[in-house]
């Protein structure tokens, strides 16, 4: 029975922004240049992925010409997703990525 004057929320669910460190850019070392949408994909096994970036020197319109500078950010649903991504290692095409 509800109290008169008294109501009831649904919990607050606020996204979580989580960096991702360690990207490659650099495909002369035989590693492909990992993108924004790989990271959508590769962490979406783990959360929902609401957004994807990657930093990229010189940043501009023609990012997917310029070099990444190693490091993005995924924004996932909320805390408990983020604590799973944060609780496991991930290496995304062949590269072990560092997370915050």
């Amino acid at each position: 029975m509800m109290k008169r004057g008294v109501t009831q929320h649904e919990p607050i669910v606020q996204p979580v922004k989580i960096f991702v460190g360690g990207i490659t850019g650099d495909t002369t070392r035989g590693r492909p240049a990992v993108m924004s949408e790989d990271l959508i994909e590769y962490f979406s096994r783990f959360a929902d992925v609401l957004e994807s970036f990657i930093v990229y020197e010189n940043s501009s319109v023609y990012s997917h010409l310029e070099k990444s500078a190693g490091f993005g950010f995924i924004t996932v649903n909320n805390r408990a997703s983020a604590n799973l991504v944060l609780s496991l290692p991930h290496t995304i095409r062949n590269t072990r990525v560092a997370w915050a």
